[in-house]
């Protein structure tokens, strides 16, 4: 019974930060320089085949995929293995590859 009495306590300073939190991702929301940030990470990570998710404090989380080629060639005067090229190219989703 004391858990819930102190989690009762809680609740107001735990309902005031929400709302502190809300009000301060509401202003970064209206400010255009985030929006004109944010819109162009968005842009460039849906154009690479990305996934986007905008979170409600703001942050922005990108996923995808790259495939990278790396070639290696013997090298005879070294005795080793060396590269000799690296290529990286985006993996677009399947329903973008039609």
């Amino acid at each position: 019974m004391s858990d819930i009495k102190e989690i009762l306590k809680r609740l107001p300073s735990a309902a005031k930060a929400a709302v502190d939190q809300a009000a301060e991702t509401r202003d970064m929301m209206e400010d255009a320089e985030y929006a004109k940030q944010s819109s162009r990470i968005i842009g460039d990570a849906l154009k690479d085949g990305c996934d986007v998710l905008q979170l409600g404090n703001g942050d922005i989380v990108t996923s995808g995929m790259k495939l990278v080629e790396t070639r290696y060639t013997w090298d005879e005067n070294k005795g080793r293995m060396v590269k000799v090229s690296v290529n990286t190219q985006s993996i677009k989703p399947e329903s973008e590859q039609h």
